[in-house]
């Protein structure tokens, strides 16, 4: 199970941000209540949490409750729930289709994703990674004008 400064280290590289201050300043919480929690273990108030989870574009709940997610060796997926982005169109950047995390690598606006470091072997190491749950581009591969589906 990751600890609270585990996921918030996740979450802040992907989101860009590289202190605990400057992740305080802009969700508008304080930066003592924050440190005090991830040093001691305890959990966020809601609230908290979920000013935190806008900032770094992520589930609010995950912060919160920590729930071990058993990883696969596979990029994105989890014992427990795949990815959304296995069966969406978007996924594959070709022609009119793809979403800004499959073109850009860039978490894509709406979305909540729930960030895991992934290992990808000794060469390259952990990795960070999405599990998206819900995405506003999510188009299923059955869905598809072209017929092309799974």
């Amino acid at each position: 199970m990751l600890t609270l400064s585990e996921k918030l280290e996740i979450a802040m590289g992907a989101a860009g941000i590289e202190s605990i201050s400057d992740l305080a300043r802009q969700a508008g919480v304080t930066y003592t209540g924050l440190y005090v929690a991830m040093k001691r273990g305890r959990s966020l108030q809601r609230k908290t949490a979920e000013r935190l989870a806008k900032v770094l574009n992520c589930d609010p709940q995950w912060l919160r409750e920590g729930e071990p997610q058993k990883k696969s060796k596979r990029l994105g997926k989890t014992l427990k729930e795949a990815t959304l982005c296995w069966g969406c169109r978007n996924a594959v950047p070709e022609g009119r289709y793809g979403c800004n995390w499959s073109r850009r690598l860039k978490p894509v606006s709406g979305w909540h994703a729930v960030p895991n470091k992934v290992y990808r072997g000794a060469e390259v190491g952990d990795i960070i990674s999405w599990n998206v749950r819900e995405c506003p581009e999510f188009i299923p591969d059955s869905e598809d004008p072209k017929g092309g589906g799974k």
